[in-house]
């Protein structure tokens, strides 16, 4: 499979239908679903199948194939109506190709495939796709379609793929039975979907995989009788004092509330469990922020409930805490594609462990994307007109005084080009953010204790993992100032130890009376560079802490950023993890081959991009594509 996204999705577009290979792609279709965990696994595997097979198999069928295990099911938990839809059905959409945009070519060689693959997995996607587009004959054809897709989705139970996998799979075979009236098969449905929601809660399992399945079976339905499915109802219950995560367990009080209407009991006892969870978060923890969040979302939460006793008690208890400043920020009004968010968060929703998790975030690529795209797009935009060429620019900083002036052609270049990488930073530090909050809510705060000996764990000194752990866990709490004027600086720091490792002359000696130091954190990024510092990397500590571009590391010193929003927050820990990370544990304990290395790659990077990293950068470039001017 080539690296380059675009290449990638113009094969699929260009495809043209061969009857003759249908056969030929069931049979690899079949081959890559076999042992997967995840469905999205099995299109990964086509073009190292294809590779073994005898018979040649053309790039765009293969990309087609890959195409075909790319779509997500959405499932609605708790808001809305319960229920789960194969997306991304309309467009635009950059990858996959929405499926109502797929021509003629590409539908045909869906029909086909859905009358010979054999594998549940391959089954329920190829019967779904071919029903949701209505590509069946006749009315009749497409009910039958429907069918053979239910019938997949049950097949599918028990196999490799994960719970939570197998529970979407379960709810849109509940959704495509109530679709089109197939009663005979709607009870064997039912009967799957509530041992699965059972015996995910008993075993204490993965509870996104039970709680789709449990909204879907305690819906009201107009002609039923309520209260429907006692013993789904009764597995909420189960539910709701099983887990222990306080976010898990607000999950589970929502969904009683919301299906519970008409039994006040019930209700009262499903908020105060939730209420009472965090106030237990703050009864075990030992750090004062801890302890100031978890009492301030306790009394938030019983007041919106009308819970006065525990509102009262939170309060009290809040009171006493240590003090500390919270402020609210409001993030950017920034509308991002669903589609890219969820191929982004993909990564964090899955992980098993928070250290899984953040070690992901920390491989997160660029968030101001690849200097020579931008530099491309910066000269691009300012070609489209001379006067926003030669134009005078003046930018003001937060004292009111002339920051920067523009006057040149060049630097109309170069502050385009900071715009540019503004713009990508902005976006991908909303989503850097809302990363940072889902490890947060999935596994709770990690204890400064382990979350500092996990950064310790890769070969940092612990001084720097101290600070970085503190940071996040700043972070975490919603202090997005503190975390920010603890963070910020720790980049020039790490950068310093890195240069001093490579015995780099970047100390200014004392001449006359003047005093020995160290340069800033400009004067030591271009010795980086001359020592094989990424460039992208490189761009995105000048563009978001020095005057290039927001200024973040002078607007720390001289106490300018005492309003910090939580997408800033998210882009200097990034660069703070960056650098921190590929230090040394002392400055002697490297070669210099080793701190180049680290130098040249500072992010972990395959030899070939995931397809979820090359599609999120694909999404990413698009969606900047269509929102600059």
């Amino acid at each position: 499979m080539d690296d380059d996204p675009d290449d990638e999705a113009t094969s699929a577009r260009t495809y043209r239908h061969d009857p003759a290979q249908v056969a030929v792609l069931a049979q690899l279709a079949d081959r890559a679903c076999d042992g997967v965990t995840d469905i999205h696994d099995a299109g990964t595997r086509i073009p190292a199948i294809a590779a073994e097979t005898a018979s040649p198999v053309a790039s765009a069928a293969t990309a087609q194939l890959v195409n075909l295990f790319s779509y997500t099911l959405s499932v609605e938990a708790i808001a809305g109506q319960p229920g789960a839809t194969l997306e991304p059905l309309d467009g635009p959409s950059f990858y996959p190709l929405a499926l109502r945009d797929a021509g003629s070519d590409i539908r045909a060689l869906w029909a086909g495939l859905a009358s010979q693959v054999a594998h549940p997995i391959a089954r329920a996607r190829c019967h779904d796709i071919v029903f949701t587009l209505r590509l069946g004959q006749n009315n009749r054809n497409n009910r039958d379609h429907a069918e053979h897709a239910v019938g997949a989705y049950l097949d599918a139970v028990g196999g490799s793929l994960r719970r939570r996998e197998q529970s979407y799979g379960l709810v849109r075979a509940w959704t495509l039975t109530r679709s089109v009236g197939l009663n005979s098969l709607e009870p064997q449905v039912i009967t799957a979907m509530m041992d699965m929601a059972e015996l995910v809660i008993n075993q204490t399992e993965d509870p996104h995989a039970a709680l789709p399945l449990l909204a879907a079976l305690t819906a009201w339905r107009p002609k039923a009788t309520r209260p429907t499915n006692p013993r789904a109802h009764a597995l909420l219950d189960q539910g709701l004092t099983t887990y222990s995560q306080s976010r898990i367990i607000s999950e589970f009080a929502t969904l009683i509330r919301a299906r519970a209407a008409d039994d006040p009991p019930r209700v009262e006892h499903a908020s105060r469990v939730e209420v009472g969870a965090f106030l237990a978060d703050a009864e075990t923890s030992t750090d004062g922020l801890v302890v100031r969040a978890r009492l301030n979302e306790a009394a938030s939460l019983a007041r919106k409930l009308g819970i006065k006793d525990l509102e009262q008690q939170a309060t009290a208890r809040l009171q006493a805490a240590p003090p500390v400043e919270w402020t609210t920020f409001t993030s950017p009004d920034i509308e991002l594609p669903e589609f890219y968010v969820r191929t982004f968060l993909h990564p964090f929703r899955h992980a098993s462990t928070w250290r899984e998790a953040l070690a992901a975030w920390f491989a997160t690529d660029c968030p101001t994307g690849r200097y020579e795209n931008n530099k491309v797009i910066a000269q691009g935009n300012l070609g489209q007109s001379v006067m926003w060429r030669l134009a005078t620019r003046v930018v003001f900083d937060e004292n009111d005084l002339p920051r920067r002036v523009t006057v040149s052609e060049a630097d109309a270049l170069d502050e385009e080009l900071v715009r540019v990488e503004t713009h990508s930073m902005g976006t991908v530090g909303l989503i850097l953010g809302k990363a940072l909050d889902l490890i947060a809510a999935r596994f709770g705060i990690p204890s400064q204790k382990d979350l500092a000996q996990f950064i310790t764990s890769s070969g940092t000194r612990p001084a720097f993992a101290e600070t970085l752990a503190t940071s996040l866990r700043l972070y975490w709490v919603r202090e997005y100032t503190a975390s920010v004027h603890l963070a910020a600086p720790e980049v020039e720091a790490a950068t310093r130890a890195l240069l001093l490792e490579l015995n780099e002359p970047v100390y200014r000696t004392a001449v006359g009376n003047s005093t020995g130091q160290f340069p800033g954190l400009g004067a030591l990024l271009p010795s980086l560079v001359d020592n094989g510092f990424d460039p992208d990397w490189e761009r995105f500590l000048r563009t978001l802490l020095l005057s290039d571009g927001s200024n973040v590391r002078n607007r720390v010193a001289h106490g300018f950023m005492d309003d910090v929003d939580w997408n800033t927050a998210a882009l200097v820990l990034r660069a703070c993890a960056l650098m921190v990370l590929i230090t040394g544990s002392d400055a002697a304990g490297r070669d210099h081959a080793a701190v180049k290395t680290a130098l040249a790659r500072p992010t972990p990077r395959p030899r070939q991009r995931s397809p979820w990293r090359r599609w999120a950068n694909a999404l990413r470039a698009a969606y900047l594509e269509v929102r600059r001017p």
